[in-house]
């Protein structure tokens, strides 16, 4: 077999450069409890699929729910998986309304994964409260589902970030949706936007939210531009995804972070190569 035979027979490889981390509050640390946030992601080695797909989720398990960091965990994964398993058959025939299905399913896949482990131990789905923010980005297209609070904010190429999501913080302080919810539908986001071809995507829980995005009009938060275009300039400069892990654990537990916000935090940063 020559060269040319050879490298034609090499499989794309994925064409995201990716940090993700979740660390533990302070105010957890305080009381010995657990981290209760989640973040997970798969650059999908799906057959057929394009080589830029990729899913991403950050859940964040309620702080009085005593088994949510379970649920955060599980429901991240589940909805990944479902979403994996949607795109497994023609990933290239995905088209916005179908990115919205798939979206829409991942949630209630979800939903029922986590409720169904609440019920197998004898517990109420109260006791597994998450929310959960689910992201795709496959044939071109950028696609974001939401239960609850943090948010999903994406760019192109120039540099203008976008709310894909919106913080869903209920109508009282400190108060969200969850996933595990009866009613979770009721409250579900879902957007999927076929003209951007995103080149930046961070996804974050409510223990960052109010650093990244700008409230000065508190109905309509924004994300604060030099934040998003600092993290993503220092994405750019790290060797490889274990010194970005490093590297964004250590911003996350900084003291100047920590001096803002006592919760659980979670951010996952992803940037496109150019194909």
């Amino acid at each position: 077999m020559g060269d040319r035979e050879l490298a034609g027979a090499v499989p794309d490889v994925p064409r995201w450069k990716m940090a993700s981390a979740s660390v533990v509050g302070t105010a957890h640390l305080r009381t010995g409890q657990p981290c209760q946030d989640s973040t997970q992601f798969r650059c999908l080695p799906i057959t057929g699929a394009p080589a830029d797909t990729l899913i991403a989720a950050v859940a964040d398990g309620a702080g009085s729910a005593p088994y949510s960091d379970q649920g955060s965990r599980l429901a991240a994964a589940s909805s990944i998986n479902a979403i994996a398993g949607s795109l497994a058959g023609q990933p290239r025939s995905v088209d916005p309304e179908a990115l919205q299905q798939i979206l829409a399913a991942s949630i209630d896949a979800a939903h029922h994964a986590v409720n169904d482990l609440a019920e197998a131990n004898e517990h109420r789905p109260r006791e597994y409260a998450t929310t959960l923010l689910v992201a795709v980005h496959v044939n071109g297209l950028l696609g974001a589902a939401q239960i609850g609070d943090g948010a999903v904010v994406a760019s192109g190429n120039d540099d203008e970030y976008a709310l894909i999501t919106h913080p869903d913080q209920g109508e009282y302080a400190n108060e969200t949706s969850f996933v595990t919810e009866s009613r979770y539908l009721d409250t579900l986001q879902v957007s999927v936007i076929p003209g951007l071809r995103a080149r930046y995507i961070a996804m974050f829980s409510d223990g960052i939210q109010n650093l990244v995005l700008d409230y000065r009009d508190p109905t309509e938060p924004v994300p604060h531009t030099p934040f998003f275009r600092g993290v993503f300039s220092w994405l750019e400069q790290q060797p490889d995804e274990l010194s970005a892990y490093v590297g964004l654990r250590r911003f996350l537990k900084s003291p100047r972070v920590n001096a803002r916000t006592n919760d659980d935090l979670s951010l996952l940063l992803a940037r496109r190569a150019e194909a």
